[in-house]
C-alpha cells in the first residue's frame, strides 16, 4: 500500500484472524505465484472450491502483464493458473462472482467489459455496454442473473449469460458522480450497492426499482458490501 509497485502475494486468514498456517490441509499464508500481482477488489470461490483472485496489476516492469489478469488457486492455495495468470479478455480485473453453473464473472475495469469464463474454462465471453463505463462490482442472484456496477457511468446493470453470450436485462441509473463500487444480493433478490463518492448505499429490487437509500451512520466512501446468512448488510 502506497508503494509504486503492486504486491505479488495474497493473504489468507483463519477464522480468528491469524495467518493460515497450512495445518490440516489448509493454505499457508501468504500465497504467491499463479500471476498474483496487485490483488484487487475481487476474490471468489467457485463450486469446486477453487479460488479466483483478480490482479489489477499496476507499476513494476518486472511483472507481466501490466494490465492485470486473474489467478486461479487450488483450495489449498496452490497455483493453477500460469505465472502471468489468465489474461483472456481481461484488463485490470476488479469484482469477481461465480454463478450456479460455475461460470466465473469478472468486472474488467480498464477495457469496460464484463467477462465470463464459462464453467472454469478460459474461453472468454465479453460484454461491453458502452465506452468509459468502468465495471467494478459483480454479484449473482439466486436465479443466476448477474449484477454489475459501473463506476464510470454511475449505473448498475442486470445481465444474463445464456447460449454462449451475455445480454443486458436492464440498467438502473444512479445520481451523477455517485461512483458505485461494491454490490451484493440478499435472499429476497435485492441488490445492495455501495456508492462510494456520495457515501450512500442503495437497495434495488429484482425489477430494477430503488426501494431504499441509506446515508449517514458512519458511511464514508463505501467500497465493499456483503450480506450475511441472517440478511444483515455489511459495508
Amino acid at each position: 500500500q502506497g508503494a509504486t509497485n503492486s504486491s505479488n502475494c495474497l493473504m489468507v486468514l483463519k477464522p480468528n484472524g491469524q495467518p493460515a498456517s497450512g495445518l490440516n490441509n489448509t493454505p499457508t499464508s501468504p500465497i504467491t505465484g499463479g500471476g498474483i500481482y496487485g490483488s484487487a477488489f475481487g476474490v471468489a470461490i467457485d463450486k469446486l472450491g477453487y479460488i479466483w483472485s483478480g490482479n489489477f496489476g499496476w507499476g513494476g516492469s518486472q511483472y507481466w502483464p501490466a494490465s492485470g489478469s486473474v489467478t486461479k488457486l487450488s483450495p489449498q492455495g496452490a497455483p493453477i493458473s500460469p505465472s502471468t495468470g489468465y489474461t483472456s479478455g481481461l484488463s485490470r480485473v476488479q469484482g469477481i462472482a461465480v454463478d450456479q453453473s460455475n461460470n466465473i464473472w469478472m468486472a474488467s475495469y480498464q477495457n469496460n467489459a464484463v467477462v465470463v469464463y464459462p464453467n472454469q474454462t478460459t474461453n472468454a465471453v465479453s460484454f461491453v455496454d458502452a465506452p468509459n463505463t468502468e465495471p467494478f462490482g459483480m454479484a449473482i442472484t439466486s436465479d443466476g442473473y448477474a449484477w454489475v456496477t459501473y463506476t464510470g457511468s454511475d449505473t448498475v446493470s442486470k445481465l444474463r449469460y445464456s447460449n454462449g453470450g451475455i445480454s443486458k436485462v436492464f440498467t438502473v441509473n444512479l445520481p451523477s458522480g455517485s461512483n458505485p463500487k461494491g454490490i451484493a444480493v440478499d435472499a429476497q433478490g435485492n441488490a445492495w450497492v455501495a456508492a462510494g463518492a456520495i457515501s450512500t448505499v442503495y437497495a434495488i429490487n429484482a425489477s430494477g426499482s430503488t426501494v431504499s437509500t441509506y446515508t449517514g451512520q458512519g458511511l464514508n466512501g463505501p467500497w465493499g458490501i456483503s450480506v450475511d446468512a441472517k440478511g444483515n448488510i455489511w459495508v
